[in-house]
């Protein structure tokens, strides 16, 4: 079986995934919208969610399994992450909503200025039933529908062009599929931590475990704590937004940085940096050359000392896509290619008229 989609399989899948579940979710919301709500939700939107995430994992799951693709080597379903890497999620997750939403509250009131006001569909009335249904609804259920499909299937074929490539467009498809224009920012910004917490742990469930988190912090702010959205600065707010912002991206570079430690020293783990070669006649056993202990904290500068250089970025574009375990294919010509494009092209026009509609409205 393949282990590999190409970037015309990733465009491909992406476009049956994103029909199919809009498809699903708009007959759903049509048929069940006189039945009544609950929560200050409509009955639809609370079962057309859940099935939009299914189609999603079982648009991707039917397509690779049709293309003769190993689904759960491609999905990293299989592999297993050092435990401790597991630490850090729930600090990357705080991070993220720490140094993205000031971002996504100055992109917002730039929206406001151009005329659009729209809104996240969410519960309004919060009761403990009401709060616990939207954590599996709008926080478990997602997670797994949307990283199976994005992280576990078309980043695979995306990931075909290059480190930042894939976790660039990978990152651009999840935000324009959402097509809010209120979470733009947050979704790009939250896709790529995502995609990066996927390739650094080489298996599907932390970026699971993290995107359960976000759900999970969006869903508790929203029910308990709305007041955070009227937190007011002054005419000092554009300053501090930035100022957290920059804050918060620092303090998640040196997160994923150790979470990559973590993870990284756990690739020998277990065969004490011995491998072995055997087959029916003889054995040959290798052993890892042993390495001078380094200080984590000195090496996290460093590391983050190198961004601000051509050479850095494009180390770090090499290690992503070593840890990425795909085969370099790079640029094709336009027809072998064309699903990609039209699937980025079908979702930016999407999110345009959204744009657009918002604002006439």
């Amino acid at each position: 079986m393949r282990r590999q989609l190409s970037l015309n399989e990733s465009g491909f899948v992406f476009i049956i995934g994103v029909v199919v579940t809009t498809v699903l979710q708009n007959i759903l919301a049509f048929a069940l919208q006189n039945i009544g709500e609950f929560g200050g939700m409509s009955i639809g939107t609370w079962i057309a969610y859940p099935v939009g995430s299914i189609g999603f994992f079982f648009s991707a799951f039917l397509f690779v399994k049709l293309k003769k693709c190993d689904f759960l080597y491609i999905a990293r379903v299989n592999t297993k992450p050092r435990a401790v890497s597991f630490i850090l999620i729930p600090f990357i997750a705080v991070c993220c909503v720490v140094a993205f939403y000031p971002l996504t509250a100055m992109f917002i009131r730039l929206l406001n200025v151009m005329g659009y006001y729209g809104s996240v569909t969410a519960p309004t009335d919060f009761t403990p039933g009401v709060f616990v249904l939207s954590m599996i609804i709008m926080a478990i259920i997602p997670a797994f529908g949307e990283e199976f499909f994005m992280r576990g299937t078309v980043y695979n074929g995306v990931a075909t062009r290059g480190g930042w490539f894939g976790v660039a467009m990978t990152a651009l498809l999840f935000m324009l599929m959402h097509g809010n224009p209120y979470q733009t920012l947050f979704q790009f910004f939250f896709g790529v931590v995502l995609v990066l917490v996927f390739i650094i742990s080489d298996s599907i469930w932390p970026s699971i475990i993290l995107h359960f988190l976000n759900n999970f912090i969006s869903i508790l702010v929203t029910a308990y704590i709305p007041q955070i959205d009227n937190i007011n600065f002054g005419n000092m707010w554009p300053l501090y937004d930035i100022l957290i912002s920059i804050g918060g991206i620092i303090v998640l570079v040196f997160l994923l940085y150790f979470f990559y430690r973590l993870s990284k020293s756990g690739k020998n783990g277990g065969n004490n940096g011995e491998y072995k070669i055997v087959t029916d006649d003889f054995t040959i056993t290798a052993y890892a050359e042993d390495k001078k202990k380094s200080n984590p904290i000195k090496d996290a500068f460093i590391f983050f000392g190198s961004l601000f250089t051509k050479k850095g970025w494009k180390n770090l574009n090499s290690k992503l896509f070593d840890l990425s375990k795909v085969d370099y294919v790079g640029p094709k010509p336009f027809m072998q290619e064309i699903s990609f494009w039209i699937a980025l092209i079908v979702v930016a026009v999407e999110w345009v008229i959204a744009l657009i509609v918002g604002i006439i409205r």
